[in-house]
């Protein structure tokens, strides 16, 4: 049942924050990648890390990815902090196939509010580097690189 709620309530409960009066901020990579990308494999190395994933789709509204595109999601929240846990929206890595047949790969964290604080950027970017060696090292694909951009919205 925590499962269920988990990968359903997530994603409405992120979207009716989101709508609401206090704007969200992301951390995030956005990657080109040429060609088709092995999303089993990107799966798989993200659970090699977090230990708990959630998949789900959806069609892009446009962000981040051109609207009307087919996205598959990969959610996880752990490892769980619960000191940052109180407005974090958990981490989530998009991926698209483009219309180009290239592979937009979208990897980001976001919570309520305007700022994130160095105590909590330096908790949570660790895990995204984490998850992205781990993608790098087992798919052969290099994502992440650099550091997150912060966005709002």
């Amino acid at each position: 049942m925590a499962r269920l709620i988990r990968k359903w309530l997530s994603p409405l409960v992120m979207a009716a924050f989101l709508t609401s009066c206090d704007p969200g901020i992301n951390l995030a990579w956005e990657t080109k990648l040429d060609g088709p990308i092995d999303r089993s494999c990107v799966q798989s190395a993200v659970k090699s890390v977090t230990g708990k994933i959630s998949l789900s789709t959806y069609v892009s509204d446009g962000r981040p990815f051109p609207k009307g595109l087919t996205v598959y999601q990969i959610w996880y929240d752990e490892p769980f902090n619960e000191k940052f846990a109180h407005a974090s929206f958990g981490y989530r890595i998009d991926i698209a196939p483009m219309p180009d047949g290239s592979t937009g790969y979208y990897h980001g964290w976001s919570k309520l509010g305007t700022n994130i604080p160095s105590q909590e950027r330096d908790y949570v970017v660790p895990v995204m580097t984490r998850v992205n060696a781990a993608v790098a090292k087992q798919c052969g694909l290099s994502v992440g690189n650099g550091n997150p951009t912060e966005s709002y919205g």
